[in-house]
This record gives C-alpha cells, structure tokens and sequence, in this order.
C-alpha cells in the first residue's frame, strides 16, 4: 500500500506484457501510482495499437504519465511497422551528416509525440572505440567531440518537436565488451579518459537542455572503488549533478538486466539506486517484481529508513519536468 499521504511511487517507471494493459498492471498503476510506463516491440503490433494503450492508461489516472520507448534508429527501433524507420547513429556519424541526423530525430519525435509518447529514450551518446565494440550501431562515433556534435543535434532535433529526450548510457559503456544486459562489465580505464573522453557528449546533451540521462549498470573503479554506477553517489550526486551541473532527471537503466539482476537481490538493489540520487527507476518487465518492489519502499519509506527529503527531493523534480511536458493533442 502507498504511504500516507504521498505519491512516492512516481519514482517508478514500469512497462508490461501484451497489446493491453493487464488487469494486474492497471491495479499497480491504481495502489501505487508509478511515475510513467515504458512500451517495447512487445507491446506494438501497430502505432493505431500503441496510441490506444497510451489514450486508455491516461484515463485511468488523475495525474500525468512519462510515456517511454527507445526509438533509437537502427537495430534499436521498438516501433517496427507503419512508422518512419532510420539508421542507427553510426550511419550519420561515418558520413558526419548533421543534416540527415537532425531530420531524423525531429521526425522521429514528431511521429511518436502523434501517438502520445512524450519521451524518447535516445540518443545514445557513448563514444565507441572500435566498429567491433556492441554498441558501435547504436554510437555516432570513436571522435568524443563529433558524438558531442550530433548529440546537440539530435537533443535539439528531439525538442523541436515538442517531446522529451534522453542521453545516455552515463558514465559511458563505449568502451566495454561485454554488455550490461547480460553481466556487470567493469570499466577500467582512468577518470582522466572519463573524463576526456566519455563525458564530454553528456555534457553537451546537458548544455543542449536534455531532460534525462540515463546511467548504466557498470562498475568503473577509477570513478567509485565500490559500487558499480547504479548504486554510486560519486558517479550521480558529485559527477553528473556538481561536476557535469545536470539539473534534470536521472534514470536507472532497467533494473532487471542481467548486470543488476544476476547480482543483487530486486529489492536492495532499486533501493540503493534510489538513495544514490537517482530520480526515476526503470522495471520493464515483471508485474510480480514491479509490485514486490513498490511494497518494499512503502514499508521502508513508512519506517523512515527512505528520508522524506530524499524522496520529496526527487518527486519535486519529477513534477517540476511534468509540468513542462507539452500536451499531446492525441491523448
């Protein structure tokens, strides 16, 4: 049950199986109130089916929703069929076309505002370090400087159309071989590269006004000795919010990926991410777990072991950026 007198479970960011909302999904959104809900292909046999699950969860509540989805370009498009398709970064980058990369996102953000998203989880803004690396598709790039150059354009694409955008995956992931969604890689390089390297596109993603950056699950013991980037203040409170001055929201990477799931028990795991200055938490998949998770901090916020102001730190942000959200006219 909801804590007294609070709507703490904005927090929360939680997506569902299937064309509809389930019956059990509707009533976490009822107890609990989560903050917004994510879509994935698994949810969208059509755009027409998408713009009726986003109209319908809309009326179930009396507040507003984040409606999220990756629509990246590339191999990272959650929209498949009956929507404007694009490459992925590399594409732009190899040709440093800025002009095709801004059309892109600005109509890519149009379309998906249409439908009543009003986040777009993208762009990716890690700079890779060879066209091996996983994430080289998804990246503009090896040259920190022109990734920093196309995320301005894309941010600034994204807005012009009247929605949301996200950097991401901070504290940058260009570099690994191995992927969070599967383990926890630990990224060895020095802070000095962070620093040269991979900061500088989320730091013109901040310049640019992007209203979320989103971290990944990742340990990089030159930033924090101990805990991985989703449990690290030293990487959310003192670097993205002192240092790199974000003033947005932060957002966890899902917290049943492998990095976190295959290591760290649900419960502690959010509640760690959360204490270590993040904004919004991201449960993608399982009700049961959404649900487990959402009773674990109304029990822990009723006892005090979440303070109030740590919470009420986050909520004011969330509503702060809510307001600012432009009203679909498809909703």
């Amino acid at each position: 049950m909801m804590a007294p007198g609070q709507n703490w479970g904005e927090i929360f960011v939680c997506g569902y199986q299937g064309f509809n909302p389930p019956t059990e999904f509707i009533a976490l959104l009822k107890a609990y109130h989560p903050g917004g809900v994510i879509f994935f292909e698994r949810n969208i046999p059509s755009p027409k089916v998408l713009q009726a699950q986003i109209i319908h969860l809309s009326k179930l509540v009396n507040y507003p929703l984040f409606f999220m989805i990756d629509q990246e370009g590339g191999r990272v498009n959650r929209i498949k069929k009956e929507f404007p398709v694009f490459p992925g970064n590399k594409f732009y980058g190899d040709k440093q076309d800025f002009k095709a990369a801004k059309e892109a996102y600005r109509v890519t953000a149009a379309e998906l505002r249409k439908l009543g998203i009003n986040v777009n989880l993208a762009p990716v803004v890690d700079v890779v370090r060879d066209s091996s690396n996983y994430m080289a598709e998804r990246s503009f790039g090896s040259d920190s400087e022109l990734v920093a150059q196309f995320t301005k354009t894309a941010v600034e694409a994204i807005h012009s159309a009247g929605i949301f955008s996200c950097a991401k995956h901070f504290p940058g992931i260009g570099n690994l071989e191995q992927d969070p969604h599967e383990v926890l890689p630990v990224n060895w390089q020095s802070a000095e590269e962070f620093r040269s390297k991979d900061f500088v596109p989320f730091l013109a993603a901040i310049k640019a006004g992007v209203e979320l950056v989103m971290t990944t699950h990742v340990k990089c013991p030159s930033l924090d000795a101990t805990e991985p980037a989703t449990f690290s203040g030293k990487v959310t409170r003192d670097i993205l919010r002192k240092e790199l001055k974000f003033e947005g929201l932060i957002i966890s990477d899902d917290m049943e990926m492998g990095g976190i799931a295959g290591n760290f028990e649900i419960n502690s795991a959010c509640e760690k991410a959360f204490l270590a200055g993040h904004d919004l938490l991201l449960i993608c998949h399982s009700i049961e777990k959404q649900g487990q998770v959402l009773e674990h901090f109304a029990k822990k916020i009723a006892s005090g072991e979440i303070p109030q102001d740590r919470l009420q730190n986050s909520l004011d942000r969330i509503k702060h950026y809510k307001k600012r959200l432009v009203q679909n006219v498809a909703v």
